[in-house]
């Protein structure tokens, strides 16, 4: 058994922002390449969860530049990754899901489009810059 296939990660949830930050780069092959990173909000026991997404696989890239928009509920499909970084003497971990397939789903469109039959019982709360920061960043001591 590979271990990519142990560190499948496949979530749904709503973006959160109209804008991308887009990174751009040299591939190993000189081309100039882009990569992108957005945040979705995910609901879990009533409670929202923001979780960094980064996208570098340029169909992809494109496909979320050119289809997605903010309250689009996306299927995301990837690999949960940690980075770790040293700052003040204290060590940090991040963690983010790299995808490699990024869809919109069917539903999305119609939620937005369609008049609501029923209220909504829990709406997304958007963070504030702060609290956003800290939500989907994990700080853990050694």
């Amino acid at each position: 058994m590979q271990s990519s296939f142990l560190n499948r990660v496949r979530i749904y949830g709503f973006v959160i922002s109209d804008s991308f930050t887009v990174i751009e780069y040299k591939s190993k092959y000189n081309i100039n390449e882009k990569a992108i990173k957005f945040i979705i909000n995910n609901i879990q026991n009533g409670k929202p969860n923001f979780i960094e997404i980064v996208v570098w696989d340029p169909t992809v890239v494109n496909y979320v530049l050119n289809n997605i928009r903010r309250l689009d509920l996306v299927e995301i499909t990837g690999n949960l990754l940690v980075n770790s970084y040293t700052k003040d003497d204290k060590k940090y971990h991040k963690t983010y899901i790299k995808a490699n397939r990024v869809l919109l789903s069917k539903t999305s469109k119609y939620h937005f489009e369609q008049p609501i039959q029923q209220p909504i019982q829990q709406p997304i709360q958007q963070p504030d810059q702060q609290s956003k920061d800290n939500v989907y960043t994990f700080f853990v001591e050694d």
